[in-house]
C-alpha cells in the first residue's frame, strides 16, 4: 500500500506541474507569434514531455534501469496516439483524421519513423558491441540527437518562411504585462515535474519488483500513462477549441521529444550504452508506436473531399485503439514471463 501510494503522490507531483507547464508554456509561445503546429511541436511539446525526461533520467540514474527509461519513453509515445484516438471518440468530435491532411504532418510522422527504427537497429548492434561509445554515449543517441535538430530545423523553415517570427501577445501590445509573473511560474512547475519525475522512477521500480510484472510493463503502461497526462491536457484543450493542428503538433512533437530524450538518459546511465541491455519488451513497445504512426498516416492521406467533418467513429480511431491494447498485453506477457 505505501509504494502505491508513492506512486499516487509522485504522479500527482507530476501530473499538476505538467498541466501548469502546459499552460505557461502555451502563453510563452504566444508571446512569439508562433504558427499552432510550431507551438505545438516545439513549445508545448517539449514543455509537455519534461515529466518523461525526469522520469528517464531518475531511471537510469538513480535506481539503475535503463530498461525503465526506455520502455517510458516508447510506451509514452504509444499512448500519445491512443490518446488521439480516445479523446475525439469520447468528447464526440471529429477525429483528428478527418479534419486534417497528411502534407502538413509528413516531417514529423518521417523523424518519428526514421528515429525509432534507428533506435531498434542500433539497440540490435548495441547489444553485440558492434558500434562505438563516443563520450560513452551509444552512436544511436547521437544519431537521435542530430535528426531531432535537423527535422526541428526544417519544420521551422517551412512553417516560417521569412526566418523570423513576429511577437504578439494579444491585449498587450507592449508584451511586457504578466511577463513578471511568467517566468517564475513555468521554473516552479518544472521543479514540481522534476522532483515527482524522479521520485516516480524511483517507486516504478519498486512496483516492477513487488508485483514482478516486470520494468518493462510498468514502464510502458504506469509510468507512460502518468508522464503523458500533461500531453492529454493539451490535447484536450486544443480539440475543444478546434484547434487540431496544435493537437496533433503536440503529440507528434512530444514523440519526437520523447526519442530524443534517450540522448540525454544515456548521457545519465555511465555504465556504457542505454541500448546494450534492451529486452523483447523493448521492441514491441517500438513496433507498436510505428504501427500506430502508420495507421495514422494512412487515415491522413486520404483526399479531403473524401473525408465526412461530421464522423466522430472512424476506422482509424478502432484500428489505433484494438492495437494499443493488444500491444499492451503483449508487452506484459513478456514482462511477467
Amino acid at each position: 500500500m505505501i509504494i502505491w501510494l508513492q506512486f499516487l503522490v509522485s504522479s500527482a507531483l507530476v501530473v499538476s506541474g505538467g498541466f501548469l507547464l502546459a499552460r505557461n508554456g502555451k502563453e510563452l509561445g504566444e508571446r512569439h507569434g508562433l504558427t499552432d503546429l510550431w507551438v505545438g511541436f516545439i513549445f508545448l511539446a517539449a514543455i509537455t514531455s519534461i515529466p518523461e525526461l525526469a522520469t528517464a533520467i531518475g531511471a537510469v540514474w538513480l535506481v539503475d534501469a535503463p530498461s525503465l527509461a526506455l520502455s517510458d519513453v516508447l510506451g509514452s509515445n504509444a499512448f500519445n496516439i491512443f490518446i488521439l484516438a480516445t479523446l475525439t471518440v469520447c468528447l464526440a468530435r471529429p477525429a483528428i483524421s478527418s479534419k486534417l491532411s497528411l502534407p502538413k504532418f509528413r516531417i514529423m510522422i518521417l523523424m518519428i519513423l526514421s528515429m525509432t527504427g534507428l533506435v531498434m537497429i542500433f539497440g540490435v548492434l548495441d547489444q553485440h558491441k558492434y558500434l562505438p561509445w563516443p563520450g560513452g554515449i551509444s552512436l544511436a543517441s547521437w544519431a537521435l540527437l542530430l535528426l531531432y535538430l535537423a527535422g526541428s530545423w526544417r519544420l521551422f523553415r517551412d512553417e516560417h518562411p521569412s526566418g523570423r517570427s513576429t511577437i504578439t501577445a494579444p491585449g498587450d501590445s507592449s508584451g511586457k504585462t504578466g511577463a513578471t509573473g511568467l517566468y517564475p511560474r513555468l521554473i516552479f512547475s518544472i521543479i514540481l515535474v522534476v522532483a515527482g519525475g524522479f521520485w516516480l522512477a524511483r517507486t516504478g521500480r519498486e512496483i516492477a519488483e513487488v508485483t514482478r510484472w516486470g520494468e518493462s510493463f510498468v514502464g510502458a503502461l504506469f509510468l507512460a500513462l502518468v508522464t503523458s497526462l500533461p500531453e492529454m491536457s493539451v490535447c484536450l484543450a486544443s480539440i475543444r477549441m478546434n484547434a487540431y493542428d496544435m493537437a496533433l503538433g503536440n503529440i507528434l512533437g512530444s514523440n519526437i521529444f520523447n526519442l530524443g530524450i534517450i540522448f540525454w538518459a544515456d548521457m545519465a546511465y555511465r555504465k556504457g550504452s542505454i541500448l546494450k541491455g534492451v529486452t523483447p519488451p523493448f521492441y514491441v513497445a517500438a513496433w507498436l508506436g510505428i504501427i500506430l504512426v502508420l495507421v495514422l498516416s494512412a487515415a491522413l492521406m486520404i483526399p479531403s473531399h473524401r473525408k465526412s467533418i461530421k464522423k466522430v467513429i472512424t476506422w482509424d480511431s478502432i484500428v489505433i485503439i484494438l492495437i494499443y491494447l493488444i500491444g499492451m498485453y503483449c508487452i506484459f506477457r513478456l514482462s511477467s514471463g
